[in-house]
Formats: structure tokens, sequence, C-alpha cells
């Protein structure tokens, strides 16, 4: 049975942006929030999942960085379970998430030239097919 889409979708930004930044950098996630180039590219992703999920007439109620960083600190040791999935060489299940904020992006008005979230969505492709 199939949840029913959030409410306020920050939570879902948040998770996007911490997952596939995670899955990425090959990290745990504590490290997004201590590492200064990690967490300018975790504001990038949280801010452009955020302004997908806007522009779909999603309700984005709070920041979703700030939960990003939230979660970071709160468990800074955690693998992401798609960084697991991906050392572990199963698929991620990333563009199950990822896939709903692209195609938000997707039906905005304005392109943007380089995309944060379709660069990690395509990437994470990629690993899970070179397994």
């Amino acid at each position: 049975m199939r949840r029913p889409p959030p409410q306020d979708w920050t939570n879902f930004c948040a998770q996007a942006a911490v997952g596939g930044l995670c899955a990425l950098a090959g990290t745990p996630q504590g490290r997004l929030a201590d590492d200064p180039l990690l967490r300018r590219l975790l504001a990038a992703l949280a801010g452009q999942a955020a302004a997908a999920a806007r522009a779909r007439g999603l309700a984005v109620g709070g920041r979703p960085l700030r939960a990003a960083l939230a979660e970071c600190r709160r468990r800074p040791r955690r693998v992401h379970p798609w960084l697991a999935r991906l050392r572990r060489k199963r698929p991620t299940g990333a563009g199950a998430v990822l896939g709903r904020l692209t195609a938000a992006r997707r039906g905005a008005s304005t392109a943007e030239p380089c995309a944060p979230l379709a660069v990690v969505a395509a990437t994470l492709r990629r690993l899970e097919a070179a397994r």
C-alpha cells in the first residue's frame, strides 16, 4: 500500500538532499554539516528541491536546509540507506524520490542551466547501473 504524500514537503526535500549527497560523497551524514564544501552543496540541493516542489504547487512550509542540517547533526554517524545500498551493489531507491522532484522541476516555468538534483539523480543512476 502506498503512503499518502506528505502535507508539508520540507522533510521530503531535506531527505532528498541528504540522501543524494551522502551517497555521492560516500560519507556519513554528519560530515555534510561539518565540511564547508559539503554544506554548500547540501544547501544547493535542499534549495533546489524546495524550489522544485513549490513550482509543482506542493507545500514546503519550513526550511529544508535547516531540516537537513538538523538531521545530519542529530545522527552524525548514520550512513544513509542510499549509500549503504550502493556499497552493497543494490538499487538505492533514490530514483523514486529524486524523480518526483526533478519531474517537478521540469514542470516549472523557468529552466535552470545546471540543476543539481538532476545531476545527483543521473549520477546515482549510473552508479547503480555500473554495479
